[in-house]
């Protein structure tokens, strides 16, 4: 739950604007939320939260450590 949060609270791209850490719009009603809604009526909410617990994931990383990541996954 705290993963969520903290991805919830980095994003940067919302009106108003949160913590800033990633230049993302997922959580927003009309940033990813209305395109997760479409794809996904029924699961959306988990995909979502998934979503921007992945770019907080990736964005906290160097370079070479997200290619490392992509590698073991």
């Amino acid at each position: 739950m705290l993963q969520f949060f903290v991805a919830w609270a980095g994003e940067g791209l919302t009106d108003p604007s949160r913590l800033n850490w990633w230049s993302t719009q997922l959580l927003d009603e009309w940033g990813g939320e209305d395109l997760f809604k479409r794809l996904l009526p029924r699961t959306f909410e988990w995909a979502l939260l998934e979503a921007t617990r992945q770019v907080a994931n990736t964005s906290c990383l160097s370079p070479e450590e997200s290619k490392m990541m992509i590698i073991l996954k």
